[in-house]
């Protein structure tokens, strides 16, 4: 793996349109400038609104939403919310408990299919979808992290040196890496992961230098660009050679599933995956990626 960075300089015209249902058209123009890899702002020669605080804004606070926060057991749980419209996020205030609910009863900004968020120390942030054009409730469950412990059976023993396996737990709700045995533990809350093992030993891939030519239509200078007129030009594109030293050589996927009650009666997370043999050329390194596609690993919680 090698990064590279770039630095661009860029400018390109862009028609944005608008249509609606009856067929009625609104079209602008304008142009994107990118300056050293950053945006050049255009002038504004008068203020603009700033959106999230005329969104968040009391004044746009006008319709009732009833909000109640609760763990996985029904237990309330004292959060802190707040509502997302679009990219604007407004603070909105904390459930308190009264009697066995954590609840909260304030106004909201009006939005069609925003987010009502609940964070609380512990526990990963939970949402909802509502609509806040009228008065509505919202019922959020949040699930704690449970930290386990990570045994790799025979392949983590074996690991020596920078040796390394690197899990991946991804949910729709919430996703966690982690880099074994650099991380021996990892926090996961109830739900279904797609789960990916990727393992890392030491090896030797040479990539050779090499020259490769890129060929771009582009429009002629003077009347000829507006009347369509292109020519090509080509470029050659030289790639140095390089050594790869870090080479996969083990690994998998799995879907799995763990309920809060599972991962609360739990300690450790077995996962047990498959090693090949270290790859010595860009083709078996290739074939060892397709293997890994194909491998399932075991995952068990103890």
């Amino acid at each position: 793996y090698v990064p590279y960075h770039f630095v661009y300089s860029l400018s390109f015209p862009v028609l944005i349109q608008v249509m609606d249902e009856s067929g009625n058209l609104f079209q602008f123009s304008t142009i994107v400038i990118v300056d050293k890899n950053m945006p050049r702002e255009a002038v504004i020669e008068e203020d603009v609104p700033d959106l999230e605080n005329e969104l968040c804004d009391d004044t746009r606070k006008i319709e009732t939403v009833s909000v109640f926060t609760q763990d996985a057991q029904q237990n309330p749980v004292e959060s802190k919310i707040s509502f997302k419209c679009l990219s604007t996020t407004c603070d909105i205030g904390y459930t308190d408990i009264e009697g066995s609910e954590a609840t909260l009863t304030e106004k909201f900004p009006q939005c069609i299919n925003g987010f009502v968020m609940a964070s609380a120390e512990g526990y990963a942030t939970a949402k909802q979808e509502v609509s806040t054009n009228e008065p509505t409730l919202a019922d959020l469950t949040l699930y704690p992290y449970h930290e386990l412990e990570i045994n790799l059976g025979d392949i983590g023993e074996a690991l020596v040196g920078e040796e390394r396996v690197l899990l991946t737990f991804s949910s729709d709700d919430y996703s966690t890496s982690v880099v074994y045995p650099s991380q021996k533990t990892i926090k996961l809350i109830d739900g279904v992961y797609d789960v990916k093992a990727m393992l890392f030993k030491k090896g030797d891939i040479k990539f050779e230098a090499e020259t490769t030519q890129q060929c771009v239509k582009m429009p002629v200078p003077g009347i000829g660009a507006l009347l369509g007129i292109e020519k090509e030009e080509c470029y050659d594109i030289e790639v140095p050679s390089q050594s790869l030293t870090e080479i996969i050589a083990g690994g998998g996927n799995t879907i799995s599933s763990f309920s809060d009650n599972e991962l609360a009666s739990s300690s450790e997370v077995l996962i047990t995956l498959t090693e090949f043999n270290v790859p010595k050329d860009i083709s078996e390194m290739q074939g060892t990626y397709a293997l890994i596609d194909s491998s399932p690993i075991d995952i068990e919680l103890i």
